[in-house]
């Protein structure tokens, strides 16, 4: 299920590419949407699948893999331009 999501993610970021950057304020990108909701659910979905993989703080869990995700996105993102 990580896997999937991750990818999803990564997908997501590279055929959005203006949606992936107001998503996370990126370029200048400003977004006035209340979207709160959706992201926090989504990351409640994400913690819940990571609760499932480990026995460590899943908050710190989720905190390394987004880290590491928007790493890989911003990696791809680069390399498409």
């Amino acid at each position: 299920q990580l896997k999937a999501v991750s990818l999803a993610m990564l997908r997501f970021a590279l055929e959005n590419p203006e949606r992936y950057a107001l998503m996370f304020n990126l370029d200048g990108a400003v977004c006035h949407s209340d979207a709160v909701h959706e992201a926090t659910e989504g990351m409640q979905q994400i913690k819940a699948i990571l609760q499932q993989l480990t026995d460590d703080d899943v908050e710190s869990v989720q905190m390394h893999w987004f880290a590491m995700m928007r790493g890989f996105v911003a990696i791809a993102r680069h390399d498409c331009h």
